[in-house]
This record gives structure tokens, C-alpha cells and sequence, in this order.
């Protein structure tokens, strides 16, 4: 009876996310299919925790309709806060200013509102569906409580009566985290764990096709007998096909080649990457290359992007070869 007064609340959970979502402009798609999943672990949390503290309440004694009020009472405030807290863990995906937070959005969205709503059938509908099917305890459960749960009031106890100490720890944790976010990487979609690399050689907008082939045919050389290559497939006026959902698929132009390099494992492909870049430095100096893994989320393309003219010619490769190496990149 339990499990099943917990079950009924998360179809009408979703039956009431779903008019919202149409309401606010959100539609079914990857991201906020996604948010649901992760909400349904989430939205369980405060119907169980009604139901738990009702039937805790009948066994101790008390009526059907005083343990619902007892649940509501107690749990209606603390259940709200922790839903807000819950919420604001999305919300630097929710309110990012780049692409990625807009590609993200939904999931800020769709958590928050399966969290409110779930408060809402936790407090209102789960200590009425408590009353319908819940049934009293033929005796009066007076046993003893377990082990855990005299530890954790123990520590409990001990927390609350040495308060300023409890706090102070908990200041130095805050503190200790924060000093330790600096060695977090900060990157929003890390790179694929797949093996490809992707080769994009874009040469003066005035090379022909057969100049472009050329670059193509060397760097077809640089893959002939490296021991980390599984295959590739080269591209001479074109870019891939869409073989993976978030590729930058490039525009057909005589003067662009692109290859896809697949590596025998990741750490190959790590290996692979840098030889690829010196090599393309070395042997093809007037093409801009980039070696690249794969992307999650939307196709970013180049991290950081800058441009050098003059009339020197000799002057301007050093200097961008300069930049290139401040930046960690130096074959532009």
C-alpha cells in the first residue's frame, strides 16, 4: 500500500508538467527528455517522505486524518526549501548567456517545475491519497529504534548543542571548496570519448580543387603508416557527412579538405592529435589546419579565434606562430 500511494503521485506529477511545458513554449525533445529523467528521481522524494512520516504517525498511534495533518505540518516548509535548493543547483545552466545555456535551458526549466509541482501533490494530494489507502497498524509499534538511527541523533544532538563550532566547520568546508573550484575544469561540453579526430585544411580562398588535393594527398601520407590510425576517410572540396549528430557539417568549396581520422583508442588519439598538428605546421605551412576530437553539444568550431595582417608576409607567420603558441596551438 505504501509503494502504491508513492506510485499514483508521479503520473499526476507528470500529467501536470506536460501542460505547463506547452504552456511556457517547451517542447519533447533530447534535453528536456532528459530533464525528466532526471526529475523522476527527484519528484519521488517528497510524496515517499509524506507517506513515510503518515505511516510512522499511525504506528505510533495516531488517526488516519491527524497523521496527514502531523505530515503536512511538519514537512510542507522544509520539503519547499529543499526543492528550492534542489532548483538552484540548475540554475547556471538555466540563466547562461552563450549558446550552450540555450541549448541547455530546458533543463533548468523542466527540473524546476517538476520540483514545484511535486511539492505541491506531495503536500496536497499524497496526505489525501494517505487517508484513502493507508491502513493502521493492528498494534501499537513501540520497538526500539535501530542503531543508525541512535547514531544520527547523536550527531545530531551533538551538532545542535555545540553550535558555533557546527558552524564554523561548516564555513571552513565552504571556504576549503571554494579553493578547490580552481582545479575544476571549467568546460560546459567536454570533448568525446569517441575515437575520431577531425582534420579540417582550409587553404587561400583562390586555391583550386587540385591544390586542395594536394594538401589532402599529404596528409593522407602523415596517416599511411602511423601505428595509431585505425582508417580515415578524406573530404577534397567538402566537408563529412553527418555521421554524428553534433558535426559542423562545412559548405562544398574548392579550396577546403577535411578528413576523418579515427584512432584505435583514446590514448592513441591523444598521441595522434599532436603529431598531426606538428606535422601539419611543418609540411603544409600555408594552410590553416585544425585537429580537432569530437564535440558534445552544439559545434563550437574555434575556441578563439584572431586575425593578423601587414604587409610582410614573413613578419605576420611569426607573429600569428607567436600567438599560437601563447594561445597552446601553433600551426596558424
Amino acid at each position: 500500500v505504501l509503494f502504491r500511494s508513492v506510485a499514483l503521485s508521479i503520473p499526476l506529477t507528470v500529467a501536470i508538467i506536460f501542460p505547463i511545458m506547452e504552456f511556457i513554449g517547451i517542447d519533447l525533445q533530447r534535453i528536456s527528455l532528459g530533464a525528466l529523467i532526471i526529475a523522476l528521481g527527484l519528484l519521488v522524494d517528497d510524496a515517499m517522505t509524506t507517506v513515510d512520516v503518515m505511516t510512522s504517525r499511525m504506528a505510533a498511534g495516531d488517526s488516519k486524518e491527524k497523521a496527514a495533518t502531523f505530515a503536512y505540518d511538519t514537512l510542507a516548509f522544509p520539503m519547499l526549501t529543499g526543492s528550492f535548493v534542489t532548483a538552484a543547483g540548475f540554475v547556471p545552466i538555466g540563466f547562461a548567456r552563450s549558446s550552450a545555456g540555450e541549448y541547455t535551458f530546458s533543463i533548468f526549466a523542466v527540473v524546476t517545475i517538476a520540483l514545484i509541482v511535486s511539492w505541491f501533490v506531495a503536500v496536497l494530494f499524497a496526505p489525501l491519497l494517505g487517508v484513502w489507502l493507508l491502513k493502521a497498524p493492528e498494534q501499537r509499534n513501540d520497538a526500539k529504534p535501530s542503531r543508525i538511527v541512535n547514531a544520527f541523533r547523536t550527531l545530531l544532538l551533538t551538532a545542535m548543542r555545540h553550535r558555533w563550532m557546527t558552524v564554523a566547520i561548516t564555513l571552513a568546508c565552504f571556504v576549503a571548496s571554494l579553493l578547490a573550484l580552481s582545479l575544476v575544469p571549467r568546460q560546459f561540453f567536454p570533448a568525446s570519448d569517441r575515437p575520431e579526430l577531425v582534420v579540417d585544411l582550409t587553404l587561400p580562398q583562390n586555391a583550386s580543387i587540385f591544390a586542395s588535393d594536394r594538401a589532402a594527398a599529404k596528409l593522407d601520407a602523415m596517416l599511411k603508416d602511423n601505428p595509431d590510425v585505425a582508417s580515415w576517410s578524406t573530404y577534397v572540396g567538402r566537408g563529412a557527412i553527418r555521421f554524428y549528430l553534433p558535426l559542423n557539417v562545412q559548405l562544398n568549396n574548392d579550396f577546403f579538405a577535411q578528413a576523418v581520422v579515427i584512432a584505435k583508442d583514446v590514448a592513441a588519439r591523444k598521441r595522434l592529435h599532436e603529431t598531426l598538428e606538428k606535422k601539419l605546421a611543418e609540411e603544409l605551412p600555408s594552410v590553416v589546419s585544425r585537429v580537432s576530437p569530437l564535440e558534445l553539444g552544439p559545434p563550437v568550431g574555434w575556441p578563439v579565434q584572431y586575425r593578423v595582417s601587414g604587409p610582410d608576409l614573413t613578419q605576420v607567420r611569426t607573429i600569428a606562430l607567436q600567438l599560437g603558441q601563447i594561445l597552446g596551438r601553433d600551426n596558424h
